[in-house]
Order: structure tokens, then C-alpha cells, then sequence
């Protein structure tokens, strides 16, 4: 489910993108942000389990909330960031999505010893 999501947000962006490009008025094949989706959307199944999984309970527990970070992350994609690959691009997002909201985030305070990765496990420090 989570791949559809990104697929879909990472086509919608892409189509942005192209709306946009008129007013950058760069030379035609020049902007970094087609080169980063492109690469994404080449590589989005490819994306760890653990990845997938830590993605896919953000979005079941907050829907809303999942989708304003994925949209702002994808609006970042070609000026603040750039992604290598899917995979670079959704350690961003559990990371931008773990900072978003301390109250998604509780149980791992409750229960720090969870062996299993998700959305909420605290960073390593």
C-alpha cells in the first residue's frame, strides 16, 4: 500500500514539476528535481521491508498527517534535497515523520525495548 502512495505522489510531483518549469527558465533537461524523481520512481520497489513496514504504520495510524509530510518532502525534492534513490528518499520521510508529532511517538518511551523496527523508535544517539 505504501509503494502505491509513493508512486502516486512522486507522479503527482513530477506533474507539478512540469507546471513549474516554464518559470525557472532553465535550458530544457536541466533541472535536478526530473533527475530525482526519475531515479525514485525507478526505484521504489525496491525499498527494504523494514522500510515499507516502519512507512506503512506511520500511515495507518495518521493517514492526514502522512500525506502533508510526504507532500512536503516531495516539494523539497530538487532544492533543499536530493535522493539518490527511493530508499534515501523514505529514510527521510520516517525521519521528518518521527519529528513531526512527539504524540505518535509515545509508545517507544513506554516500551523502549521493542526489538521491532517501526515509525516511532527513538534515534540512536
Amino acid at each position: 500500500m505504501v509503494l502505491d502512495v509513493l508512486k502516486n505522489r512522486f507522479r503527482e510531483a513530477k506533474y507539478d514539476l512540469w507546471q513549474g518549469y516554464a518559470l525557472l527558465d532553465l535550458p530544457d533537461g536541466e533541472d535536478p528535481r526530473d533527475d530525482c524523481f526519475k531515479k525514485m520512481d525507478e526505484t521504489v520497489d525496491i525499498i527494504p521491508a523494514t522500510l515499507r513496514e516502519s512507512a506503512e504504520q506511520f500511515l495507518a495510524f495518521n493517514s492526514g498527517r502522512f500525506d502533508i509530510i510526504l507532500k512536503n518532502l516531495c516539494e523539497d525534492v530538487g532544492w533543499d534535497f536530493f535522493p539518490e534513490d527511493a530508499i534515501v528518499f523514505v529514510e527521510m520521510l520516517i525521519g521528518r515523520l518521527r519529528e513531526s508529532s512527539p504524540e505518535t511517538c509515545q509508545h517507544w518511551r513506554i516500551e523502549p525495548e521493542a526489538d521491532k523496527l517501526n515509525f516511532c523508535d527513538p534515534p540512536n544517539t
